[in-house]
């Protein structure tokens, strides 16, 4: 489990890369109204190999500006 904090134009394409990966999205939520730019909390979930995790995140990760 874990969660990403990604802005809300990031969040369509790291989801797709994530199911794409079989890591699961358990929510999807934002803690503030308002604020610019707009900051998402993707919560996620998967089991398996933990380097085959870890290369699934970050793939998805990869296609976010954030370094």
């Amino acid at each position: 489990m874990g969660d990403l904090v990604l802005t809300e134009n990031a969040v369509q394409p790291v989801m797709s890369k994530l199911f794409h990966q079989g890591i699961q999205v358990s929510a999807l939520h934002n803690h503030f109204l308002g604020e610019s730019p707009r900051i998402m909390y993707l919560h996620i979930k998967g089991h398996g190999h933990p380097i085959k995790l870890a290369i699934a995140i970050r793939s998805a990760w990869e296609l976010t500006k954030i370094p």
